[in-house]
C-alpha cells in the first residue's frame, strides 16, 4: 500500500512532477509540431493533476455509442493514467488487483465529472475503455524496451505475453 501511495495513487491529486529527459523530448516533439503543421498534436504523458477545486473538472458525458464525449482526450488520460499508476506484473486488465483498479478510477473521477445519475455506467465505460488500451500499452513498453536493450547491446529477445 505504501508504494501505491507513493506513486500517488490518485488519491491525493499528486501527479508526477519534474523534468527529465522525456518531457525534454516532449517538448521538443510539440515544439517542432508547432513549425511543421499537423493535423493533431498530442499532448504530454504526464500524468495529469487533479484539480484541487472540484469544479474544475471537466464536463463529460456518455453518448449514444456507449463512449465518452470528447473520447480522444478521455483516452488520452486513461491511457497516462495506466501508464503512470502501472504498479504490478499485470499481463492483462483482468489480473490488475482491485486495489490498483480503484485507485486509477478514482484519479479519473478526480479529473472528470458526469451526471450523476450515469455513475455506474460512467464505471463501465471506463473499465472497457481501458480493457480497450491495456494491450496497446503493454505493445508499446515492450517494443521501448527492446529498443533500449538493443541500443545497449544486450541480446535480448521480444516476447510476446498473453
Amino acid at each position: 500500500m505504501a508504494r501505491l501511495g507513493a506513486r500517488g495513487g490518485g488519491r491525493s491529486g499528486s501527479h508526477i512532477s519534474g523534468r527529465d529527459a522525456g518531457d525534454r523530448n516532449a517538448s521538443q516533439s510539440y515544439n517542432d509540431a508547432e513549425i511543421q503543421p499537423s493535423s493533431s498534436v498530442r499532448g504530454s504523458n504526464i500524468l495529469e493533476q487533479v484539480p484541487s477545486n472540484p469544479s474544475k473538472r471537466k464536463f463529460i458525458e456518455i453518448d449514444s455509442e456507449k463512449e465518452f464525449t470528447d473520447q480522444i482526450s478521455v483516452i488520452r488520460a486513461i491511457t497516462c493514467i495506466l501508464r503512470t499508476m502501472f504498479d504490478g506484473p499485470w499481463t492483462s486488465w483482468k489480473k490488475v488487483d482491485k486495489e490498483h483498479r480503484d485507485a486509477m478510477w478514482e484519479h479519473f473521477k478526480g479529473l472528470y465529472v458526469w451526471p450523476e445519475e450515469t455513475d455506474v455506467l460512467a464505471r463501465k465505460v471506463w473499465v472497457d475503455c481501458i480493457k480497450k488500451q491495456f494491450p496497446d500499452v503493454m505493445r508499446r513498453a515492450r517494443e521501448a524496451s527492446f529498443k533500449l536493450a538493443k541500443a545497449a547491446n544486450v541480446n535480448a529477445s521480444l516476447e510476446v505475453l498473453e
